[in-house]
């Protein structure tokens, strides 16, 4: 069985990499261009990985992974966090 993948991404070009990146392999890949979006489709669901940008419009990264805590169904999907941002608050 495949294992499914959200990736939560405003960045078209972004999800087009996660396509050829995860091409021919054994996963199914969702795509949530903005963070509300990605909390639904987390609440919907089941997800074996999250791939998770940081600055979106609507809920940011950060508020999406506050929201994925209080829901104990999501404690062991792993989620992987990609951004562009250097800033070492942000690191």
């Amino acid at each position: 069985m495949a294992k499914r993948i959200l990736c939560i991404e405003d960045s078209k070009a972004y999800q087009k990499y996660v396509v050829y990146a995860l091409e021919n392999k054994d996963y199914t890949v969702d795509f949530a261009d903005d963070g509300l979006e990605g909390l639904k489709k987390l609440t919907t669901t089941k997800f074996d990985l999250v791939l998770l940008d940081l600055w979106m419009l609507n809920l940011n990264g950060f508020d999406i992974l506050n929201e994925m805590k209080a829901f104990p169904e999501n404690d062991n999907i792993p989620v992987i966090v990609l951004t562009a941002d250097a800033q070492e608050g942000t690191r």
